[in-house]
């Protein structure tokens, strides 16, 4: 990598145009597919144009043509890795379309969340694509959907698979985490479904409660776990389960509420509970 990575840095040094400079790492128009190591570089210059403030039409144009054309397909097989090499790639091809998102907008984040969804829904799940490749797209641009329809089918894909790195990203949309809330916890009679639910709200921990690090970047807590009586109802279960896990996690989640409440040292109470888990 020591190597791609010193040229992008020349050609950042030398060259006015970032959208040449992307179109230079990616190796040009019609080229083979990517390596590991310009791919890593690519997911460099992207982070880098993003922190400098890179913006406008041009850029935006660009980052489109390298997620569709370049590192989207080497999610789908291109680049004839295999093993250890092609998670790697499949790592660093999913940082990139991160990026790109990011640049382009929700646009783009819904063409390959609508794709990685599809895959998933394929016989055999992730046909043409694979499930983890598809999974790690999903993580990569749920930060950034904006349409109802296509949240609501993320949401229900973490929920399937129980996806602890998808359930995160989908967290990190303030839009998505009311859906995935809402979803999540079981009502009365549903406590078959606390295993599960101890997970999800593990994965979840760090957008659950307000005043901690996560809780929306300075936009205030997109909810509050502890004003819900049907996360309680969840914990209690979990600390009474014969499962060591669920208890674990549970124990996990209580500690969390008990830390934000003695830090705000606010007044916490639950609404009268109406049943349905909130």
């Amino acid at each position: 990598m020591e190597l791609v990575l010193a040229d992008a840095l020349l050609g950042l040094a030398q060259s006015p145009d970032p959208c040449a400079l992307l179109r230079a790492v990616c190796g040009g128009d019609g080229a083979a597919p990517l390596s590991v190591e310009r791919v890593e570089t690519l997911r460099f210059l992207l982070q880098w144009l993003e922190a400098g403030g890179a913006g406008g039409e041009a850029l935006r144009r660009a980052a489109g043509e390298v997620a569709l054309g370049r590192c989207w397909p080497l999610l789908r097989g291109g680049g004839g890795a295999a093993g250890p090499e092609r998670r790697r790639l499949v790592r660093a091809a999913c940082g990139a379309l991160r990026l790109c998102a990011r640049l382009c907008g929700a646009q783009l984040a819904a063409r390959l969340a609508g794709e990685a969804l599809a895959a998933l829904r394929a016989e055999p799940p992730g046909a043409g694509l694979g499930a983890e490749a598809a999974v790690e797209a999903l993580v990569a641009v749920a930060p950034e959907l904006q349409e109802p329809a296509l949240l609501e089918r993320a949401v229900d894909a973490a929920a399937a698979l129980v996806a602890g790195r998808l359930l995160p990203a989908l967290g990190r949309n303030r839009t998505a985490l009311g859906r995935v809330w809402a979803g999540l916890l079981p009502g009365r009679g549903e406590e078959g479904r606390v295993s599960r639910t101890l997970l999800a709200l593990t994965a979840l921990a760090d957008r659950l409660f307000p005043g901690l690090e996560g809780d929306g970047g300075g936009e205030g807590p997109a909810l509050d776990a502890r004003l819900c009586g049907g996360f309680w109802r969840v914990v209690q279960a979990g600390l009474t389960a014969g499962d060591g896990l669920c208890r674990k996690r549970a124990r996990y989640l209580l500690k969390r509420a008990v830390e934000v409440s003695d830090q705000l040292r606010t007044d916490c109470t639950c609404p009268p509970d109406n049943g349905d888990g909130t």
